[in-house]
């Protein structure tokens, strides 16, 4: 058999996954697509899903993945701690939308990071004193609630601002100062010095020519709105004509080179060649 139904595959190993887990107190896992909850305490803290069984709960989070705010999901499974800021982008009769929002977020452990999300509905409370194009700072909760506009999903938000106050606009980062943070954080971390100086000393001790040709190349990865990894343009060109395959059927062996070299896993310390 040289095809294989794709969506099959997908549906066979969801079945087996939700079977090795199924019903766990206090199980929480993250997969290649996504992070599913398999506590059945957990539906209790979703917002509008107080009717849902628990399969429609377990089956309703995976057919969320790649349609959630990823970020936020990110904060929340992790417990994490995160500070808000973003210009308001739009007012309604009951909410505010932030088309971009800026978070910089603090694990438990004491580490921390920031990221970006976008076209975050908000209750307009809060803001009500706040116009269009202010630009605000703020603390907040991410909370998770069903959506049932196009099927149902389940997705976070903000909930319980805190200590709003209006800030300058030059205060928000450009896209580009965001992911050249993300880049340096990554090289960072994987850097031969990361336990032997201070970050702020990095500059002073690492090869200047070697982190400027990495941290291009992850610009450019950043570019392409992919964080996984990138060994030679042919495996590019190859999950390229993975996704935009209009048939959903793909041969096996296509999709074992893809599963393989780990398209959904970013590996910190990888050699990135996108020349051959």
């Amino acid at each position: 058999m040289n095809d294989y139904d794709f969506e099959d595959w997908l549906k066979d190993d969801w079945e087996r996954d939700k079977k090795e887990y199924y019903g766990r107190e206090n199980c929480i896992v993250t997969f290649d697509g996504g992070t599913i909850d398999f506590s059945p305490d957990g539906m209790k803290d979703v917002k509008g899903g107080k009717n849902l069984t628990y399969d429609e709960y377990l089956d309703i989070q995976h057919d969320s993945w790649n349609h959630t705010k990823s970020s936020l999901e990110r904060v929340f499974f992790e417990h994490s701690l995160a500070t808000y800021k973003g210009e308001i982008s739009r007012k309604t009769r009951r909410n505010v939308l932030f088309e971009r929002l800026y978070a910089s977020v603090e694990r438990p452990d004491g580490t921390g990071y920031d990221t970006t999300e976008s076209h975050v509905w908000m209750n307009i409370k809060p803001f009500k004193k706040f116009k269009v194009h202010d630009c605000v700072f703020f603390d907040a909760d991410v909370y998770r609630y069903l959506k049932t506009g196009h099927g149902k999903q389940i997705d976070y938000s903000l909930c319980n601002p805190v200590a709003i106050e209006k800030i300058p606009p030059y205060q928000l980062a450009s896209d580009y100062q965001m992911k050249a943070q993300i880049v340096d954080d990554l090289l960072w971390e994987t850097s031969k010095y990361n336990d032997v100086v201070d970050k702020i000393n990095w500059p002073d001790v690492r090869n200047e020519e070697e982190y400027r040709q990495k941290s291009a190349q992850l610009m450019l990865v950043m570019e392409l709105q992919d964080i996984s990894w990138i060994w030679t343009r042919d495996l590019l060109q190859t999950r390229q004509e993975l996704w935009c395959s209009t048939n959903k059927s793909i041969p096996r062996g296509l999709l074992k080179r893809i599963t393989d070299v780990g398209w959904s896993q970013y590996q910190p310390g990888m050699i990135f060649r996108l020349n051959d």
